[in-house]
């Protein structure tokens, strides 16, 4: 081979490595900003609430799926916060530390492989494309995934290196095994049901076929136990005592009640024989755009897009030629590392995958491809270690295919971080706007600061915004609005969180019509709405957490006058809710403007009586019904409480709604707290809201 050529190629490779890492060291710092979702701010919102509550489990937060989420880059936001913004800048820290977690331990593996350098450098230079842009996203903006994988590297090159002391005949130290169990104590208990399928497992089978190539004297039962390790430190202080100790960790912070969690893809349940098929499906149609192979949405069409999405199929579609080959020539496999990483492989893979298809919810579209992270990495390990035993006859082209390859992953990485490379209209640092960043800019234009939406619009606007507002997750249930169960903190849902004006935002395929009916129904008239081609916002002079959210107290009043609540009711209506029956909902919006909180239990509880009226007389009673505030209003909160009532007597022209008071010698109706309903199932509460507002002039 030329020298001039080797010199060349060595120079090309530097370059892409270079290059390539400071085009995703952009994007999660910069560009990283227009593909920022709500899934992405969990990130900052629970940094902020370790901050506020200065404690690793801030009570209050809901976590999902059992994660811990410790560690997490949120711990490394969290003391940042008393100096910046929690904002996408302060997100892109955490991107930066998983990205030189990620690398640096998977160049470490290879390095400790004894792998030529060129390789190593092309194969981390590949990782650092993504090596897809769902992964890339997965590892580098949302970063959950990049804990366990970049743990499985380092934790795979110290048992390597604990082989190879081994294999010499030196004593492999204790440094090495104790920095092995911190490890695996810190990933098990952030999750142990998920460390043992996607950590523990590869990892134990690594060890495993790494021994089975050491020599060994012993026979049967005493050779069986090595084997399976009962007698070896690396499996008994290196993986079983530390999984063991996270785990009983794990389940005593969640008895005391120092966490909690709803289980979502992690319930997972048997849907039948035809969704085999299905979630087969998923794997295999997103198999090859998961390494790669898959179109570029923010690439504009041209030659350029158009041959790069020829040849990423390609890679990955050897990608794949290399599992299946590394896995049929096992048994001719001489390399104890080689053997150890594919066996590792196929324990990570096929469990997952057997989840996977067997169980739902988990194969729900292209995105769940994310559960299979590290195999996928794994596989560019295995690539590269193929490459680098290549027979000598092929290492004549290795300059050239370095450069080739080289240049091929610079075109990839800038095609898929940067929106100008495709696209000549837009200048090199400029950004592709998004959803969720007009929502955010919008917001604070309108000087919006306190408001809830579903999902997808809520934490990704209070990232964006840089906090300058807050928008707290909702979903709409049957019982109305209800906040979302699931990496949330209950503060943003209290009333008392906030006092003044408040907004709600749906997109535009959320403002349907029967919803908008049933919001007012819920919410009564908005003081203003703001239209956009893509969000209807709904302002409110009052926190409508109180519409949906409930935090009952208990109420302490002392039976006599001087401790006598006070509260009106500003509106009501009332909603047939289901044509098919007779039932009635009845929506009142009380205020408490008194000193003491109002909640339906304790020593003078408050209690919402209806009475039904026939005739123009008020005292023409049919019938009523009492029933308990079913949430607490605290001193100077409004609060929308809805009740279903049974069907109105006959002849009912008006319904009457009062608060009541109950004390040990009677009850008492609140001064000035009643309000007659015209008995008109279905009548808008912007009606009511307007004509019955008794707010104005109240002390």
């Amino acid at each position: 081979m030329h020298p001039t050529l080797i010199r060349v190629a060595q120079f090309t490779i530097i370059t892409a490595f270079v290059v390539v890492i400071g085009v995703l060291l952009l994007y999660v710092t910069h560009f990283g900003r227009a593909d920022f979702g709500s899934d992405d701010a969990v990130l900052n919102m629970l940094a902020e609430s370790i901050a506020q509550q200065k404690t690793l489990f801030p009570s209050g937060w809901v976590s999902n799926n059992g994660d811990l989420m410790v560690p997490s880059g949120a711990l490394v936001l969290a003391p940042l916060l008393s100096w910046f913004s929690n904002s996408f800048a302060l997100h892109a820290v955490a991107g930066v530390l998983a990205i030189a977690l990620m690398l640096l331990s998977f160049f470490a593996f290879l390095k400790s492989a004894r792998l030529p350098i060129p390789i190593v450098l092309l194969a981390t230079a590949v990782l650092a494309t993504g090596p897809s842009r769902l992964l890339a996203i997965m590892l580098f903006l949302q970063t959950t995934y990049v804990w366990l994988a970049a743990g499985f590297f380092i934790s795979v090159t110290l048992i390597w290196r604990r082989f190879c002391a081994r294999e010499t005949g030196q004593w492999p130290g204790t440094a090495g095994l104790i920095s092995l169990a911190t490890i695996v104590f810190m990933l098990s208990f952030a999750n142990p049901g998920r460390a043992v399928v996607m950590l523990l497992l590869p990892l134990y089978v690594f060890d495993r076929a790494l021994v089975l190539h050491l020599p060994r004297s012993d026979a049967g039962l005493r050779k069986f136990v090595g084997m399976v390790g009962l007698n070896d430190a690396s499996v008994l202080v290196g993986l079983a005592l530390p999984f063991l100790v996270a785990s009983i960790s794990y389940m005593f912070v969640f008895h005391l009640g120092i966490v909690e969690t709803t289980h979502n893809a992690s319930k997972l349940y048997w849907d039948g024989l035809g969704s085999l098929r299905k979630h087969a499906e998923v794997f295999l149609r997103g198999w090859l755009p998961s390494l790669g192979g898959g179109p570029e949405f923010i690439a504009a069409p041209g030659p350029l897009e158009r041959w790069l999405g020829h040849i990423r199929i390609l890679f990955a579609a050897w990608l794949t030629w290399v599992a299946l080959a590394e896995v049929m020539r096992l048994r001719q496999n001489r390399n104890p590392l080689r053997t150890a990483l594919v066996l590792a492989w196929l324990a990570a893979l096929i469990p997952t995958l057997t989840l996977f298809i067997v169980f739902a919810p988990l194969a729900i579209d292209s995105s769940t491809m994310r559960y299979f992270t590290l195999p996928l990495l794994m596989l560019l390990a295995m690539a590269a270690i193929r490459v680098a035993s290549a027979g000598e006859s092929w290492k004549v082209f290795a300059p050239a295919a370095g450069i080739l390859m080289s240049s091929f992953l610079i075109a990839v990485s800038s095609v898929r971080f940067i929106p100008a490379a495709t696209n000549p209209e837009m200048r090199f640092l400029q950004t592709r706007s998004s959803h969720a960043i007009r929502l955010a800019e919008l917001l604070v234009q309108e000087k919006l600061h306190w408001g809830y939406a579903t999902w997808w619009n809520a934490g990704a606007a209070t990232v964006l915004s840089a906090g300058a507002t807050r928008v707290s997750p909702i979903y709409e249930s049957e019982q109305g609005l209800v906040p979302f169960s699931t990496m949330i903190h209950r503060r943003w849902y209290k009333p008392s969180s906030w006092t003044g004006e408040t907004f709600l935002v749906l997109s535009r395929g959320e403002a349907t019509q029967d919803k908008l009916s049933s919001l007012g129904v819920l919410l009564g008239a908005a003081n203003r709405t703001i239209n956009s081609d893509e969000f209807t916002i709904f302002v409110y002079d009052w926190n409508i957490a109180s519409g949906f959210s409930c935090d009952q107290s208990t109420l302490t009043l002392a039976p006599d006058e001087s401790n006598h609540a006070r509260g009106n009711i500003l509106s009501a209506s009332l909603e047939r809710k289901n044509p098919m029956n007779a039932d009635d909902v009845a929506s009142v919006l009380i205020r408490n403007r008194g000193t003491q909180v109002l909640a339906g239990q304790g020593v003078a509880p408050i209690a919402l009586a209806f009475t039904w009226i026939r005739g123009a007389e008020s005292h023409s009673a049919t019938s009523s019904v009492e029933i308990p505030l079913p949430c607490a209003i605290f001193p100077g909160e409004t609060r929308s409480t809805q009740i279903k009532l049974p069907e109105a007597p006959s002849g009912a022209s008006k319904l009457r709604v009062a608060l009541m008071q109950q004390f040990p010698d009677g009850r008492r109706e609140l001064s000035g707290a009643s309000l007659e309903v015209p008995f008109l199932v279905g009548l808008s509460p912007e009606i009511f809201g307007a004509g019955f507002d008794r707010s104005a002039g109240e002390d």
